[in-house]
């Protein structure tokens, strides 16, 4: 409920093209047309860092070799602090991580542009949101997706003064924002690009 200074202008979101379903059942498949949009998004951008979120390791990998752009930084658990800083010292570096939702602070051209390639939905294999689930509390799910969402989409400004892009990949984002709108604080609204 408290508005942000942060000018909307400076971390607008952009939302998905009409068809790209990127569901666990639909990723592969759709992955050279991901792909293609992120190369597309960079390409004009050579000098500006980006990250992109994923959900899984294998994701990650999968993703890298589909899009075959040489900036590429992947990285797995044991490796993440080494290619942080890579990628922190690399001009144009651009990190696929699963590990990036929250914890990291990329500031100024430490990112300029961040990329959510699916929507971040807690594994429902996990015993606390099988428990969840089982209960009916899909409300307490969505949250905690919506919850990452907005984690990821601050990772590249940090201050009133910063700026990057954000690029929502999935098709299922609209309409999940949509559903989620009633709960949506009104800085996340004005930096959506409906």
């Amino acid at each position: 409920s408290i508005p942000s200074d942060f000018p909307a202008k400076n971390r607008m979101v952009k939302l998905p093209p009409p068809d790209l379903d990127l569901s666990h059942k639909n990723w592969e498949s759709n992955l050279p047309k991901l792909a293609a949009n992120i190369n597309e998004i960079v390409k004009n951008r050579p000098k500006d860092r980006a990250l992109i979120h994923v959900t899984s390791y294998t994701k990650a990998m999968r993703l890298s070799e589909i899009m075959k752009n040489t900036r590429l930084i992947t990285h797995f658990s044991e490796d993440f602090k080494e290619k942080l800083e890579l990628y922190l010292a690399t001009e144009g570096a651009i990190l696929i991580s699963p590990s990036c939702w929250e914890g990291v602070s990329l500031d100024n051209d430490r990112c300029r542009i961040n990329i959510l390639t699916a929507l971040p939905f807690p594994s429902a294999g996990d015993p606390y949101w099988e428990r969840v689930l089982k209960n009916g509390r899909w409300d307490l799910y969505n949250t905690q997706c919506l919850r990452q969402i907005g984690q990821a989409l601050g990772r590249g400004v940090r201050h009133k003064d910063d700026k990057c892009d954000n690029y929502l990949m999935d098709t299922r984002f609209g309409p999940f924002l949509k559903k989620m709108q009633k709960v949506l604080p009104d800085w996340f609204k004005e930096a959506l690009t409906w």
